[in-house]
């Protein structure tokens, strides 16, 4: 994950030095949250982006295997035979179970907090 950094600048003009260190802890509780949020959010797409990659690549493999069982079939010669005949209803079938894969692709998770 790609570090960044955020330098604020804050000139505060504060009538007691109690005063100033109570503005300085609350932007610092601030900035430690925002760090927080940035962490979170990153991972999240770190995450999501690991969820895709494993979605296309087995998208990919599936389209594949497909191919293949329609380039076997184009080469038999001559009438479909029973076991061309199961290769075909195979390839049917796998290619719904593809349709209906592709139309579920992984959720965006939630960031919380």
């Amino acid at each position: 994950m790609e570090e960044h950094t955020f330098n604020f600048h804050f000139f505060l003009h504060v009538g007691s030095d109690t005063a100033e260190v109570h503005c300085n802890e609350k932007i610092h509780n601030i900035l430690n949250k925002l760090n927080s949020m940035e962490h979170k959010i990153m991972t999240q797409i770190s995450d999501f982006q690991v969820a895709m990659d494993g979605f296309l690549a087995n998208l990919k493999a599936d389209i594949q295997a497909l191919n293949d069982k329609i380039t076997a079939l184009q080469n038999s010669p001559g009438a479909l035979s029973p076991a061309d005949q199961a290769s075909l209803d195979e390839v049917q079938a796998a290619a719904k179970a593809l349709s209906d894969s592709a139309s579920n692709p992984p959720v965006v998770p939630p960031v919380s907090g």
